[in-house]
């Protein structure tokens, strides 16, 4: 069964008319994936063809741990050139990506190595406006932390002493 946030967001690709989009933002990678690792492109279809997380070495057990319903892809010489690869395998046309994350060196580089063959498409939000409607298990995560974030200050206040410094209450 394909992630329910996958599922949206190709919904919104869909919407978009993007045939697949790059994901570059660590945080929103994260959000998608569950990989907390960096140095990370994520290359999502908006087709079921692909959900490829690209990454090097370093990074594929961890991937493999904290992924599910993801491909994961080694790239040996640079994300890009490994975008480049996907892309003509998939024949993507119109490839949308964060242009709030992208430097404007990565986007001429990539637009050289794509060439005529894949239109590349700016766009701004499109992974966050996922993000602002929460999930009922991010709602579950969000009341855990608040939890914690409680019983830790009903800690702290049975221990705080004035004129202790942030460093003895660490301690």
């Amino acid at each position: 069964m394909e992630n329910q946030l996958l599922f949206k967001f190709r919904e919104k690709l869909a919407e978009s008319k993007l045939d697949a989009f790059l994901v570059t933002s660590t945080g929103n990678v994260q959000y998608l994936t569950g990989f907390t690792g960096h140095d990370t492109f994520l290359l999502i279809t908006a087709d079921n063809r692909g959900a490829d997380l690209i990454t090097d070495f370093r990074y594929i057990e961890q991937a493999e741990q904290e992924t599910a319903g993801f491909e994961i892809i080694r790239h040996k010489n640079g994300l890009i050139k490994k975008v480049k690869e996907l892309t003509k395998k998939l024949k993507i046309k119109k490839l949308g990506f964060e242009s709030n994350y992208l430097t404007y060196t990565m986007v001429t580089l990539l637009r050289k190595k794509l060439g005529q063959r894949t239109e590349l498409v700016p766009t701004s939000d499109l992974v966050e406006s996922l993000r602002e409607i929460k999930t009922p298990d991010e709602i579950g995560r969000i009341r855990q932390a608040v939890d914690c974030a409680r019983l830790a200050f009903l800690k702290v206040t049975k221990i705080i002493k004035p004129g202790m410094t942030e460093k003895e209450l660490a301690n």
